[in-house]
């Protein structure tokens, strides 16, 4: 009777101890959201804007325990999977490399080459990735990123994403990689550009991500849903395009961007 009576209060304890550390864990997580373009021309905004939002959003000499850095499948049209790595290791860019963690998901695709092999180095095809080490390794040095290449247009993707960000612990920078009206004139591009705005600072808008002019609506569904649980208000720094920059209309040759963050 005795030993039964221990091993209850033992039982107990243990579970008072592991209902304190989930709401512990529940109370301490914290989720960061950022869409930066991959399209990198006039690099002083792209610094300043990674500058800005680190200083905002972290204390100094804090980082978060975890970036999760998204973008779109701009060569393997055909998957419609999510592409990811199977285990940790270095991926290298150049001289740039980030040490990239698997993502614990159902229906990651770990054999085409997004990820690929020379030798016994791994590195990435897609820039959606890439153009981002440079900054990474500069102001979020030792954390280590979840790399995630999504079918562009495979909305469904983003609902499980954002479900499988909302088990990782403490604080998590969700990073879009995304560029926004390709291929248009200044005037339809800055029309497009309100309308994506308009529409990721509105509610119960989701299913409108779709139609956007942007090159990853699956990764903005991400941010939206995220910022939808979170309480989360979108702000932008910066509108911009290779036009606006260059200081004429590029017409079809054009391309733009915007920097985006959310705060409470």
């Amino acid at each position: 009777m005795k030993n039964s009576v221990k091993t209850f209060i033992t039982v107990g304890v243990l579970l008072i101890a592991i209902l304190g550390a989930s709401f512990h864990y529940i109370k301490n997580q914290k989720v960061y959201l950022l869409v930066i373009p991959h399209f990198m021309i006039d690099s002083w905004k792209v610094s300043e804007f990674y500058s800005l939002t680190k200083e905002k959003y972290f204390w100094e000499n804090e980082l978060p325990n975890r970036i999760v850095l998204l973008s779109p499948n701009h060569f393997f049209t055909k998957q419609k999977k999510i592409e990811g790595i199977c285990k940790e290791e270095n991926i290298q860019y150049k001289n740039y490399s980030i040490t990239a963690l698997p993502a614990n998901m159902n229906d990651i695709e770990c054999s085409w080459w997004v990820f690929y092999y020379v030798w016994n180095q791994r590195f990435t095809k897609d820039h959606g990735l890439w153009e981002h080490f440079k900054w990474l390794n500069e102001y979020y040095p030792w954390v280590k990123i979840i790399p995630l290449v999504l079918p562009s247009h495979q909305m469904n993707h983003s609902k499980g994403i954002v479900q499988w960000i909302k088990t990782l612990p403490w604080k998590t920078l969700v990073i879009s990689s995304v560029d926004f009206s390709h291929y248009k004139s200044e005037e339809i591009a800055e029309k497009n550009d309100e309308l994506t705005y308009s529409t990721l600072n509105s509610t119960w808008r989701f299913d409108e991500l779709r139609w956007l002019d942007v090159d990853c609506p699956a990764c903005l569904g991400i941010n939206y849903l995220l910022a939808e649980d979170n309480n989360l208000k979108i702000q932008q720094r910066y509108r911009d395009s290779s036009s606006t920059i260059v200081g004429y209309d590029l017409e079809e040759e054009n391309t733009s961007r915007q920097f985006l963050f959310w705060e409470n």
